[in-house]
């Protein structure tokens, strides 16, 4: 969540007015309410872990990017959809 933030508070529209950057925007203000309800479906942590803004607010990205692309590694997601599980390899069970 602090990533996100980070990213709300730091890009500058003035400086970045491109369309990527406006949809960045938009997906991460929109995930972030997702995640305060505890609702972030799956869909949206691909988005995350693949969607940039513009160049010039690249770097406030990155780190939601490096978060995000780790959703494929949680156990929930090999729980929810077991046929991904199938297809690629599954993370090794906890030990005690």
């Amino acid at each position: 969540m602090n990533a996100i933030e980070h990213a709300l508070n730091g890009i500058d529209t003035t400086a970045d007015a491109t369309g990527v950057t406006r949809d960045y925007l938009s997906l991460i203000t929109g995930i972030r309410a997702g995640l305060y309800k505890q609702r972030a479906t799956w869909p949206e942590w691909i988005g995350l872990s693949k969607k940039m803004p513009g160049k010039k607010s690249a770097a406030f990205a990155e780190p939601i990017a490096d978060i995000a692309v780790q959703y494929e590694n949680h156990p929930l997601l090999h729980q929810e959809y077991p046929l991904l599980r199938r297809a690629g390899p599954s993370p090794s069970p906890p030990t005690a």
